[in-house]
């Protein structure tokens, strides 16, 4: 019975720790979701949202203005590849 009853001890084992596994998953998914949902959580999470929409425009912003800088003094200053001005005067 050595091996069998170790068998059938390690599977019972097994079968309440899974439940009591699981029921502890769910106490926590139970936690998490009354967390989510708590107004002061909702209202944190809308103002976060907010100032990271603020800054990702202002970052669009900025981009796109280096951008348009950079274009203008790329054409305006064109430049050989040794990096000399392309008439051959130093700028």
């Amino acid at each position: 019975m050595g091996k069998m009853g170790f068998v059938v001890g390690f599977g019972v084992g097994y079968v309440l720790g899974s439940k009591a596994g699981h029921q502890r998953y769910e106490e926590l998914v139970r936690v998490a979701r009354q967390v989510r949902d708590h107004p002061a959580v909702q209202t944190t999470a809308g103002l976060v949202g907010g100032q990271a929409s603020d800054l990702l425009a202002r970052a669009r912003d900025h981009a796109g203005h280096a951008l348009h800088v950079g274009h203008v003094l790329h054409v305006g200053h064109p430049r050989s590849s040794n990096g000399a001005a392309a008439n051959g005067t130093a700028s």
